[in-house]
């Protein structure tokens, strides 16, 4: 079996968005139920005539779903698949001996479904997807339970996952590289104004802005599902930050520090009057307690609490 690089995309959008772009045709197929199994109901694949970007099994099913997908995109009559328990394909068990029930629908050029989903995608806007293979419509999250009769969202796309950075040392930097390994949208903010880009991999990727945290986050407009991670290592720059951190009141607020400065740190945002509420959502000392030391081991600390805080709110994206 040949190397699936395609299967480390999970967020599709992207690839939609280019071919809407470029007129082209291709099938999405949707986990609709699962049962056991490690992939979840909503993960897809999508599916042209030559590529496909996505996973649903771990490696079990993926070829054959590609085959029927691109019987699909020939001849647009959609299909639904069932794999695992109840299956009629006897010769193809999964091999966590659970089961899941596919759609596989052929998207056209122009789907009003298929452009509502990439306008999201830029608006930030988290909505709903339904589908029964022939009609398709999209709903705001929360008009989701607005829907009549039994029509249940068969996918959820949430706003992709925002990483802002404050600071300039070698935390800093190992945690923007970790979040552009993971595909997130990483801006790195140096009060410090050095015009020399940040030496990290991948830092094409990297949003850099050189001023004030103030300035940055008005401008970038934290949202739910942004996570800000400050790591300035200076007492009173760390308390300017966050003070304007928690007024965005982003999904996620960590800061670099022990657990001695953290209790400093929360006395000193009492008195400036900052809820008890907000100073206790603050995750500080940054990270799950892994007992990282290296600068990339806390980066994979940070970024590993910040998955743990979106998957808990329910983030799908």
């Amino acid at each position: 079996m040949d190397w699936y690089p395609g299967g480390l995309d999970d967020d599709l959008r992207p690839h939609i968005s280019e071919c809407l772009a470029k007129s082209e045709p291709f099938a999405l197929v949707t986990i609709a139920a699962a049962t056991g199994g490690p992939r979840p109901a909503g993960a897809q694949m999508l599916v042209t005539s030559a590529t496909r970007f996505g996973f649903l099994s771990g490696g079990c099913v993926e070829d054959d779903v590609t085959l029927h997908a691109r019987a699909v995109l020939a001849e647009g009559t959609p299909r639904w698949l069932t794999y695992g328990a109840g299956s009629p394909f006897i010769d193809m068990r999964l091999a966590c001996g659970g089961r899941i029930d596919l759609l596989v629908e052929r998207i056209r050029p122009g789907d009003a479904a298929a452009i509502a989903i990439v306008e999201a995608w830029h608006r930030r806007r988290a909505i709903g997807y339904f589908s029964d293979g022939i009609r398709r419509w999209c709903v705001d999250a929360d008009r989701i339970d607005d829907v009549g009769g039994e029509a249940k969202p068969l996918a959820r796309y949430q706003p992709a996952q925002r990483l802002i950075i404050v600071g300039r040392d070698a935390f800093a930097l190992a945690l923007a590289e970790q979040g552009l390994l993971l595909r997130w949208r990483v801006t790195l903010i140096d009060p410090s104004g050095r015009p020399e880009r940040p030496p990290v991999f991948g830092a094409r990727d990297l949003d850099y802005m050189r001023c004030n945290v103030a300035e940055a986050l008005e401008r970038l407009s934290p949202d739910g599902f942004t996570a800000i991670a400050i790591m300035t290592h200076d007492e009173d720059a760390d308390h300017k930050a966050l003070l304007t951190a928690l007024a965005a009141a982003p999904g996620y607020i960590g800061i670099l520090g022990s657990r001695r400065r953290s209790a400093k740190r929360a006395d000193r945002l009492k008195a400036a009057g900052i809820e008890a509420r907000a100073i206790a959502s603050l995750r500080a000392p940054i990270g799950l307690a892994i007992g990282a030391a290296s600068p990339r081991e806390v980066a994979l600390a940070v970024a590993a609490q910040i998955v743990a805080t979106r998957r808990a709110a329910g983030w799908r994206a």
